[in-house]
């Protein structure tokens, strides 16, 4: 097949003569046209993305179709190329190739167009297509790239975005626990502790159990909704205290919300000062949230790591 596509825009010589022999995604023009799709698709398929940038569909569709090109070169190398005309550039391509719109896609094989498709295909109908084409088979992992789409708007401070994102991952897989974990830790972030609290009930108990990330996102939230419902404020506490340095209950809800706001020396000697003076309160409840205190922080915070040292003295002084 013969393709009278003449020459609208004079391509300098010398880009001409760059233009590589052999590439798996590159420009056309009307002078490397037979030879980067007729010559070519003697040897491979040679798909033709034929699009324009005023066209919104053709922007759409051009990265999913790179994306998959690449992803089949890895899979069997020079099984295809891919092969981008800008109609703008040759307005009449249109009509010779039969095309009413854009964007269009048309396979060539053996110098003769074979197969193709119109209009932006959804990504898994793309994929449908060149696994039908090539004979491969692509196994596309959709809930992977939503988790890593969801990370990468998290890491820009997209909470909100990245939350809808895990949701559909929950849609797919209502008990994943990689997006109930993150969705746990966004709500948190957001102080929107009943929604963090709902997706914690989601976590079924045998997935809980294996999962040391999720165990510690539910002690933290347990430990803030623990702080949340205290009634009193830290001035009220401290001076309770004032009034009577024996008020372990002032003193245990003051080291809460120290904590809560990031005072942890401070949380750490009010609980430790209960221990030291009475180890029977609350029937040793204030060793026992340490304990939770020093999962909470993690084994290398520098908190948790002196708290243990002090309460090793205390306990076995």
């Amino acid at each position: 097949m013969v393709l009278d596509i003449e020459e609208k825009n004079n391509e300098p010589a010398k880009a001409q003569e760059s233009r590589s022999d052999f590439g798996l995604i590159k420009e056309t023009t009307a002078l490397s046209f037979p030879q980067d799709v007729i010559m070519a698709s003697q040897k491979h398929f040679v798909l033709v993305d034929v699009w324009s940038p005023r066209c919104q569909p053709c922007l759409q569709l051009t990265p999913i179709l790179e994306k998959w090109v690449k992803k089949l070169h890895q899979e069997k190398s020079g099984i295809l190329t891919l092969v981008k005309l800008n109609s703008d550039q040759y307005p009449h391509i249109l009509a010779q190739l039969g095309l009413r719109s854009l964007p269009a896609v048309i396979v060539f094989r053996n110098g003769m167009p074979v197969d193709g498709f119109m209009g932006a295909l959804p990504e898994k109908q793309v994929v449908t297509f060149l696994e039908r084409l090539t004979g491969l088979s692509l196994e596309t992992d959709p809930v992977g790239d939503l988790l890593k789409r969801a990370e990468d708007l998290t890491t820009q401070g997209d909470f909100a975005g990245a939350a809808e994102i895990y949701a559909r991952v929950l849609q797919a897989q209502p008990a994943h626990p990689v997006a109930l974990l993150a969705l746990i830790q966004i709500y948190m972030n957001l102080k929107e502790y009943t929604l963090a609290r709902s997706f914690m009930d989601m976590v079924a108990p045998e997935i809980l159990k294996n999962d040391p990330p999720l165990q510690a996102a539910k002690k933290t939230l347990e430990l803030i909704e623990q702080t949340e419902s205290l009634s009193g404020s830290a001035v009220e506490f401290e001076a309770r205290l004032k009034a009577n340095p024996k008020d372990w209950e002032a003193c245990f809800d003051l080291a809460l919300l120290y904590n809560g706001v990031g005072k942890r020396t401070q949380a750490l000697d009010l609980l430790l000062d209960i221990i030291r003076h009475d180890r029977q309160w609350r029937d040793d409840g204030a060793r026992k949230q340490l304990l939770e205190l020093f999962d909470v922080w993690g084994p290398e915070a520098p908190e948790t790591q002196a708290g243990r040292r002090k309460l090793s003295a205390l306990l076995f002084s």
